[in-house]
C-alpha cells in the first residue's frame, strides 16, 4: 500500500492533535461541505432527537442523539474512497479542502455509518476510531448516486465539556429548533454557498426534524452585496507585497438590532469581527451581516477550520503574519464606515455631537478626542481611541522627561522648557496623571534651581511663559499651561495672568477708562494674577517676583524692593479688592535668612530649610482710598518645592487608597 493509510497512522494519535473547540454541529458543516464539493445537487438532512439524561445533572431534557446527511453527489468512488484513507490528503486542497475534515467527526460521534452509490458500486463502512481501510465494503451496483452518512453515539468526551449548569447553556445538542439549526448552518456557510449560487451551481438543501421540514437552496440564501479592497505589508524594506480582500455584506430591515460579522476563510466562518469595527446599532435597529475573505486568510487557518493560526490582538507584523488583524481591520473599518454612510446618510449627521459629549464626559482626553478621524463617530469607540492616544503618549513623554532629568547636568534650555510644556499639557487632562507629573514638574523646578547657569528667565520660565496674557478670551495658553499651583492650587481659578507685561497694560485690562500715564507704567511685575474670592464680588491680587537662583544677596534685597513698587499701582486702580498677596521667589542662604530676620516688620514664618518671611503692609489703598490688607511673603525655591510635594503627595495618597 503506497498510500498513507489510517492502518498506518493511528487515528487516536490524530484525534489527539485535534483542538477541543469542535462544535456539535461542525460534523454537520464538513458532512455538508463533503456534498456539495461532491457536486450534489440535493441533500437531506435529518435530525434525530429523543429524550434523554443529561451527563450533569441527570435530568431528562430532548435533545440532538444524531444526525445523517443524504446526497445525490458523486459518491465514494475509488479517487475519494483514497482521498478518505489518507491523513491530510491533498485530493482536494484546490478547493479548500486540508484532508482533516472527517477525523472532526470522531471528536463528537463514536460511530459514522456510510452507504454510498457511485454508479456502478455500492460502497459501505463504518468509520471509528478503529477503522482501516480493509472495513470498506465495495459491491458492484448500478443504481443511481447516493450517500448516506448517518452519525450516531455521541461519545461521552464530548457531553463531559458541560459539566454544570452554566455550561450546560452552550450544548448544541439541546437545539431542537429546526429554524435555529438552518441559521446555524446558514451563518457557517453563507459565504460558499452565496458563491456557488454566483457560479451557477445548483444545491437544494432539506432540513427533516420529526415532523418538520425546511429548506436551504438558491432561491432563500443570503444574497450579499461585495466590496473589494486591498492592503500593501512590507517587511524589512523589502518589494510590498498586495493582499486581496473581499467584503460580502448585507442589511435587513427587521427591527432586531442583530449583526453577524466573520472573518472567512474557504466558504466557511472562521472567526468574529474584533470589537468596535461596526457600529452598535444601525437606524431603524437594522440587521447586517459582513464576511471578510481573502486568500490571505485561507492560508492561515488550522487544519480545523476553526482558528487562525495567528493571534487575533497580535500586533507585531512578521514573516507568516504580514497582515495582522489590528493593522487589517484599519483598512476594513475604512470601507465599512464608507458602505454605510452610502447606506445610512444620516449616520454623519450625529458626528459633531458625540465629539461634544465625549469632550464633556472626558474632559482630559478632549486634545485626542478631537483628532478622531473616524467618517462615523461612535462615542465608545471615540472614547477608547482618545484613551489610548493618551496612554501612548503619556509614556513616551514620561519616558523622555525622566531620561533628561536623569541627566548630570542641565544643559539644554529650550528642550527643558519643551518637555516641560508637554508634561503641563498630559498633566491637565486626568487628575491622577496630573498629580503624578507634578512631582516631575516639581524635580524639574529644583534641577533647575541647582544648575549655576540658571537665570531669572529660566525660572520664571517654568512658572509661566514669559510676555503671555492668560484668560479666558486667549484660548492658546490657559489655566494648566502654567505651573502657579506650585504657590498655591487655587491660583488657578484665576480670571486673568499676566507674564512679564508692563503696568500699562495690567492697568488697561483692570480700567478701561482712559488713564494719564504715570511714571510707573513701564515697570513690569514678574506675574501678575486677579482670582475671584468666594463671594465672587471681589478680587484677590496676587504679584510674583522672581529672582535667580545664583543672585547676591544685594540683588535679592531689590526684589523684596520690586514686589511693593509694582503692587501697588494694580490696587489704586481697582475699586473691588478684597486684599492682595506678594511672593519674593529667591535663593536664602543661613546668611540671608539671619539677615531677613532682624528686619523691622518681618516675621519669621519658618525657618531651617524652608524659610519663609512674612510683612504686612496696610499702607496701600484702593480707588476709592480703602485700606487693602497686602500680605508680603519672601520665600526660597526649595519652599515652594517642598509645600507643593506635601500638598501633591496627600491628593495623589487619597488616589492610591481608592
Amino acid at each position: 500500500m503506497h498510500n498513507q493509510s489510517f492502518m498506518k497512522v493511528d487515528i487516536s494519535s490524530i484525534l489527539g492533535q485535534i483542538n477541543e473547540n469542535i462544535t456539535f454541529f461542525q460534523p454537520l458543516f464538513e458532512a455538508i461541505i463533503n456534498s456539495l464539493d461532491a457536486q450534489a445537487t440535493k441533500i437531506e438532512i435529518d435530525i434525530k432527537t429523543d429524550i434523554q439524561k443529561t451527563f450533569f445533572d441527570n435530568i431528562e431534557r430532548l435533545s440532538i442523539i444524531g444526525y445523517s446527511v443524504t446526497d445525490n453527489g458523486v459518491g465514494f468512488n475509488k479517487e475519494n474512497r483514497d482521498s478518505f484513507s489518507k491523513y491530510l490528503s491533498s485530493y482536494k486542497q484546490k478547493i479548500g479542502c486540508k484532508g482533516i475534515g472527517r477525523f472532526t467527526w470522531l471528536k463528537i460521534f463514536d460511530n459514522i455509518d456510510i452507504v454510498s452509490y457511485t454508479g456502478t458500486e455500492k460502497v459501505s463502512f463504518n468509520f471509528n476510531r478503529n477503522f482501516s481501510e480493509n472495513n470498506i465494503k465495495i459491491e458492484y451496483n448500478n443504481n443511481q448516486c447516493k450517500t448516506v452518512v448517518n452519525f450516531n453515539n455521541i461519545n461521552t468526551d464530548y457531553y463531559k465539556k458541560y459539566h454544570n449548569e452554566k455550561l450546560i447553556n452552550s450544548d448544541d445538542s439541546l437545539i431542537t429548533d429546526i429554524e435555529q439549526i438552518k441559521e446555524i448552518i446558514s451563518d457557517y456557510l453563507s459565504v460558499k454557498l452565496f458563491l456557488l449560487n454566483n457560479s451557477g451551481s445548483k444545491f437544494d438543501i432539506t432540513l427533516k426534524l420529526g415532523k418538520y421540514t425546511t429548506n436551504l437552496n438558491n432561491e432563500n440564501i443570503v444574497k450579499f452585496n461585495e466590496k473589494n479592497f486591498s492592503i500593501y505589508s512590507n517587511l524589512n524594506e523589502e518589494q510590498p507585497i498586495k493582499y486581496d480582500f473581499s467584503l460580502y455584506y448585507t442589511f435587513e430591515n427587521n427591527g432586531k438590532n442583530m449583526h453577524k460579522h466573520f472573518y472567512c476563510a474557504h466558504g466557511r466562518t472562521v472567526k468574529p469581527f474584533t470589537k468596535s469595527i461596526v457600529p452598535k446599532l444601525l437606524p431603524n435597529n437594522d440587521s447586517s451581516i459582513m464576511l471578510l475573505t481573502s486568500e490571505y486568510f485561507n492560508e492561515r487557518t488550522n487544519n480545523e477550520w476553526n482558528e487562525f493560526i495567528f493571534s487575533m490582538s497580535d500586533n507585531n507584523k512578521t514573516i507568516t503574519n504580514p497582515l495582522p488583524i489590528p493593522y487589517i481591520n484599519e483598512h476594513l473599518r475604512n470601507v465599512i464606515e464608507t458602505i454605510l454612510l452610502e447606506k445610512y446618510p444620516a449616520l454623519a449627521n450625529d458626528n459633531q455631537k458625540i465629539i461634544e459629549e465625549s469632550i464633556d464626559e472626558y474632559p482630559y482626553l478632549a486634545k485626542y478626542i478631537k483628532e478622531d478621524e473616524s467618517q462615523i463617530k461612535v462615542k465608545p469607540d471615540v472614547i477608547k481611541s482618545a484613551q489610548k492616544k493618551f496612554i501612548d503618549e503619556k509614556e513616551k513623554v514620561k519616558a523622555n522627561f525622566i531620561k533628561m532629568l536623569e541627566n548630570n547636568k542641565y544643559t539644554n534650555k529650550k528642550v527643558f522648557i519643551d518637555n516641560i510644556a508637554k508634561i503641563n499639557d498630559l498633566s491637565a487632562r486626568e487628575l491622577a496623571q496630573y498629580f503624578l507629573y507634578r512631582e516631575q514638574i516639581i524635580k524639574a523646578i529644583q534641577k533647575v534651581k541647582d544648575d549655576k547657569e540658571t537665570t531669572e528667565a529660566d525660572l520664571h520660565n517654568l512658572f509661566m511663559k514669559m510676555g503671555i496674557i492668560s484668560n479666558s478670551e486667549e484660548v492658546d495658553f490657559g489655566i494648566y499651561d502654567t505651573n502657579l499651583w506650585l504657590f498655591d492650587d487655587k491660583f488657578l481659578t484665576y480670571n486673568c495672568a499676566f507674564s512679564d507685561k508692563k503696568l500699562k497694560t495690567i492697568k488697561e485690562y483692570i480700567s478701561k477708562e482712559e488713564k494719564r500715564s504715570t511714571d510707573n507704567d513701564n515697570f513690569e511685575p514678574d506675574i501678575a494674577i486677579f482670582y475671584n474670592n468666594v463671594s465672587n464680588n471681589t478680587k484677590d491680587v496676587v504679584v510674583i517676583e522672581f529672582k535667580s537662583p545664583n543672585a547676591k544677596e544685594l540683588q535679592n534685597g531689590v526684589g523684596v524692593y520690586e514686589l511693593s513698587r509694582n503692587i501697588y499701582p494694580v490696587i489704586e486702580v481697582m475699586d473691588n479688592v478684597r486684599m492682595a498677596f506678594g511672593y519674593v521667589v529667591l535663593n536664602i542662604n543661613e546668611q540671608m535668612a539671619k539677615n531677613l530676620s532682624k528686619q523691622p516688620g518681618v516675621k519669621t514664618i519658618s525657618f531651617g530649610d524652608c524659610p519663609i518671611f512674612y510683612i504686612y503692609n496696610d499702607n496701600i489703598e484702593d480707588k476709592n482710598h480703602n485700606k487693602i490688607p497686602v500680605h508680603l511673603y519672601i520665600m526660597s525655591i526649595d519652599t515652594i518645592c517642598k509645600d507643593a510635594e506635601l500638598r501633591n503627595r496627600t491628593f495623589l495618597d487619597i488616589i492610591k487608597n481608592k
